[in-house]
């Protein structure tokens, strides 16, 4: 019988679990987002907000999307069927260094942000910034009880979605 040492093995468990918890929390540059306010930064955060939806069907907030301080420009953020997220900024109290900001830059009179059959979202530490084109239809559009959500969400509203430290 060939003996096995059990803190390589525990160790090697532990490993394992740090690799999937760090995947919880990915950050918008992880995905190619820039922040410089010039690039559109739209399709880095959608591939951001498809790995959360794709990992996440809870309540627990397990999947957290870090905003890292710069300008993220976006021809708007579609949020469909998503659950337990929380998009976070960094949250600095210094007044020169830049925010983490959300700069809506797509066509006039489109939501910046539509949230449809979403539950236990959180955003925290964000600038949502609408200045840069006038007559922007709104900032979040809620459309609730969609027959086309993905389930099992298709069946209740949008529900629990927190605005906490955030400048409109």
């Amino acid at each position: 019988m060939k003996y096995t040492p059990f803190f390589p093995l525990l160790s090697l468990l532990a490993a394992a679990s740090l690799n999937a918890a760090d995947k919880q929390m990915v950050s918008l540059t992880d995905f190619g987002a820039v922040g410089d306010g010039i690039a559109d930064d739209t399709a880095a955060i959608e591939k951001a907000v498809a790995y959360a939806h794709a990992g996440n069907r809870n309540a627990n907030y397990t999947h957290q999307i870090f905003v890292p301080a710069g300008v993220y420009a976006h021809t708007g953020i579609k949020l469909n069927s998503l659950r337990g997220v929380r998009f976070v900024g960094e949250n600095t109290s210094d007044p020169v260094k830049r925010k983490s900001e959300l700069r809506y830059v797509g066509p006039a009179g489109a939501a910046a942000i539509e949230i449809r059959s979403c539950g236990f979202l959180n955003f925290e530490n964000l600038y949502f910034n609408l200045n840069s084109v006038p007559g922007v239809g709104s900032l979040v559009l809620f459309t609730a009880n969609r027959a086309d959500a993905e389930p099992p969400l298709s069946r209740w509203s949008n529900n629990w979605i927190s605005f906490r430290n955030c400048v409109f």
